[in-house]
């Protein structure tokens, strides 16, 4: 998980949430000085950025992954409310692809032309919030509502990531390089839920859609596949 300031309050929401379901819990801290008292607890390890490389904004989350070893990764939002059988669902989809696939509660499927706009232009949007009846294949993934076994990928180098705030699309694009499937599952509408303490003047969605033609340009730069096992 990545983390600011500004996000605090949602910030506490969201570990209240996913700390019971998890063995470790990894945040960055983007611009803090110190590490909130309420995250000193023995399941968490804190980064402050100025302590590593920096403002690294949402590739914070995966921050330190050369370090994983034979597990279930999540990568996580500090804005999510995660409902108590989240981690066993998303093991269980991992699981029914034979730890095949990466999994994501996010994503989408692009349209077969070039895209007018990253975030209001694409063929199926699958967002966290929604409910679907069937798993779907598809082009990209949310890296927020993400997880994957680390027999599935090699470890991710932040190289991956050329600019902060687009993980999604580098992560995605990197994944059709590697020939890997990403699978959105089925699941309950509000399943996953989103704070409502959250300042979404700071969200990358509310930042980036106003203008998002380097991300447009970026995701037309692909020819996307749908990957299946």
């Amino acid at each position: 998980m990545a983390t600011m300031p500004p996000r605090i309050e949602a910030l506490k929401e969201s570990v209240v949430r996913i700390l019971p379901q998890c063995d470790e819990l990894h945040i960055y801290l983007n611009h803090f000085s110190e590490v909130p008292a309420f995250l000193i607890h023995p399941k968490i390890t804190t980064y402050l950025g100025f302590e590593h490389i920096g403002d690294m904004g949402d590739v914070g989350k995966f921050y330190n992954c050369e370090n994983w070893k034979d597990a279930y990764i999540f990568t996580v939002d500090d804005k999510i409310l995660y409902p108590i059988d989240y981690t066993k669902k998303m093991i269980a989809t991992i699981q029914k692809y034979k730890r095949k696939a990466v999994v994501s509660a996010h994503g989408r499927i692009f349209n077969d032309r070039k895209c007018t706009s990253y975030y209001f232009d694409c063929k199926v949007f699958r967002g966290c919030l929604m409910g679907f009846a069937k798993d779907e294949w598809v082009h990209e993934i949310g890296t927020g509502a993400m997880a994957f076994h680390t027999s599935t990928i090699p470890q991710v180098d932040l190289e991956v990531f050329p600019k902060t705030n687009m993980t999604d699309i580098y992560f995605s694009m990197w994944l059709q390089e590697l020939n890997i499937p990403m699978m959105n599952p089925a699941r309950a509408n509000r399943w996953i839920g989103i704070s409502t303490k959250h300042d979404d003047n700071y969200s990358i969605h509310n930042i980036c859609n106003k203008n998002d033609a380097v991300q447009t340009n970026l995701v037309n730069s692909v020819e996307w596949k749908i990957n299946t096992l």
